[in-house]
């Protein structure tokens, strides 16, 4: 990495992995290496930081028809994006000049920090979208629209859409990740993403057959409870405090 040029200089994008892929396109033509990588939404200012702003361009597509050459290497990349390391552009940058050095070897060289590094992320971010997949819980509208609501640590809502366009084929639903107030719209085969704070909630009203059996779970769930061995600690040991405001049995019996 002799031949590279680094500066005391952030990059800053519009948080989109396309505009990630336009400054590290910019970077690789440029051999210049800026001191940080962040999006917009992190960036935090600082007067003895100079920043430069690098808008999206197409120049991102070269980048990924070479980086799908290898889909694994391709799909390391996405799911780093998607994690909530705040040194994640960085990761990914390393990790592709590292690419661009050992082809397709670079998956077998588990021994390099950055491989280290980036396999404890897709680590996480892949126990997560797992867990999120079993774990999701849908509430049927009075328009019959089925919604859900969670809060993960990850960007995991554009990951785990796919698992549920399959099983709910024929639904109508609605996922809102909460946290970052994003949410995609899933009707007949289409679907949309939208910032979740333009959701109305007045519409967000359970149907009546929701309630009933909401109700009997919650009733049943007591029922087969024991009090003298209720232990919250352990609980938490198994379900962290975080998922319960979205469990059916934490909530308030429905009128």
């Amino acid at each position: 990495m002799n031949k590279w040029v680094f500066i005391d200089t952030t990059y800053v994008y519009d948080g989109t992995f396309e505009g990630l892929l336009s400054v590290i396109e910019k970077i690789l033509k440029t051999k210049v290496i800026p001191y940080h990588i962040t999006n917009k939404n992190n960036y935090v200012p600082n007067i003895f930081n100079n920043i430069q702003n690098i808008e999206v361009n197409d120049e991102y597509l070269l980048l990924i028809r070479y980086l799908k050459q290898n889909y694994i290497i391709y799909n390391n990349i996405y799911l780093t994006f998607h994690s909530r390391d705040l040194n994640k552009e960085m990761i990914i940058l390393k990790y592709i000049i590292y690419y661009n050095k050992y082809k397709d070897e670079l998956l077998n060289m588990k021994h390099l920090d950055i491989v280290m590094n980036l396999n404890k992320i897709l680590n996480d971010v892949a126990h997560e979208c797992h867990k999120y997949k079993g774990f999701l819980r849908f509430k049927e509208l009075n328009n019959k629209v089925l919604y859900a609501e969670f809060e993960p640590k990850n960007d995991v809502i554009t990951l785990i859409f796919s698992h549920f366009k399959t099983r709910l084929a024929n639904e109508i639903f609605i996922i809102n990740d909460v946290f970052r107030n994003k949410a995609i719209i899933y009707y007949k085969k289409d679907f949309m993403f939208l910032d979740s704070k333009t959701i109305n909630r007045d519409i967000l009203i359970k149907s009546q057959d929701e309630k009933q059996y909401s109700n009997m779970w919650k009733s049943f769930f007591k029922t087969i409870a024991i009090k003298d061995r209720i232990n919250k600690k352990n609980q938490m040991s198994f379900m962290p405090k975080r998922f319960w405001g979205y469990l059916t049995e934490m909530e308030k019996d429905d009128e």
